[in-house]
């Protein structure tokens, strides 16, 4: 009877222990996609008309995951989160955290006349 209980208290012990392990490694949220918005894809180049970005990350559960992201404007660190120029073309916005990036955003800015 001894050995009997001994060798359920060592089998629930170990039974625990295993279900534990594997509620961390369900709990633990890993960034694997991001994805960047502008708030328009043409701008006027006047210096004062802007576009807003916005960049959130998700884990692997699809779901909403704070994360550092960085805003890149043609593959160079950008400040900031809007955008606004006096120089007419095309510009090409992604956003990166660890080993993610994101989609790519195509800003046009119209020349003024």
């Amino acid at each position: 009877m001894k050995n009997f209980l001994l060798s359920i208290m060592v089998l629930l012990v170990f039974g625990l222990a295993g279900c534990s392990e594997n509620a961390k490694k369900t709990t633990e949220k890993v960034l694997t996609k991001i994805i960047l918005t502008a708030s328009k894809a043409t701008i006027t180049a006047d210096g004062e008309d802007a576009v807003v970005f916005t960049a959130k990350g998700y884990d692997q559960d699809n779901k909403e995951v704070a994360s550092d992201i960085a805003i890149y404007k043609d593959s160079i660190l950008y400040k900031g989160t809007s955008f606004k120029t006096t120089t007419s073309g095309v510009s090409v916005f992604t956003a990166r955290a660890v080993n993610v990036k994101s989609n790519e955003v195509i800003i046009t800015a119209s020349a003024v006349f």
